[in-house]
């Protein structure tokens, strides 16, 4: 039976050490396939090819399981969860879920709200235009009574110097 490091493991299952280790964790109580040694604070780990070997079974257990025979067409991303993970992203899924149907609920709602408010535009718009006119019109109708004003005040003017000088009080 031959012995192999973590990182020999790792390179001979063309995976990552850090998965190897999982592994062991999973295999350490069987002395056939894991044993240790404790070297200073730590303890180091060799496997056997009998573990090796388990390891690339249990591997292709779990592909033939997933896969089950057929060919899918399109890349596929599988991934393990705990069963707490798992439940936290079942409550995200959920959650996106009813924000989603919310949103679709919302939509109809925003349209109508969006063609009021543009109807309120055009009908302000044509308030502004209106107020405009109106204060153009007030503005000529101001000017032209100043106008007549200034004539009216410049014929009374006259008329008094008419006067005056109809009874002599003042000379030309």
């Amino acid at each position: 039976m031959k012995w192999y490091s973590t990182s020999e493991a790792s390179e001979a299952l063309n995976i990552s050490s850090t998965r190897v280790r999982q592994l062991i964790k999973k295999h350490q109580s069987n002395k056939q396939l894991v044993r240790f040694k404790n070297v200073g604070k730590r303890k180091s780990y060799s496997v056997s090819d009998m573990f090796l070997d388990t390891c690339r079974k249990s591997n292709q257990n779990f592909k033939n399981k997933v896969w089950s025979g057929e060919d899918l067409g399109e890349e596929v991303i599988i991934e393990t969860f705990t069963p707490e993970e798992y439940k936290k992203f079942e409550t995200v899924i959920k959650q996106h879920s009813e924000l989603s149907n919310e949103l679709n609920d919302l939509i109809p709602k925003y349209d109508a709200i969006k063609k009021d408010l543009e109807e309120i535009e055009a009908r302000f718009k044509d308030h502004i235009t209106d107020l405009r006119n109106e204060r153009n019109y007030l503005r000529k109708s101001l000017d032209n009574q100043q106008e007549q004003f200034s004539k009216l005040l410049q014929a009374v003017q006259q008329r008094n110097l008419i006067e005056a000088t109809e009874k002599g009080l003042k000379n030309d």
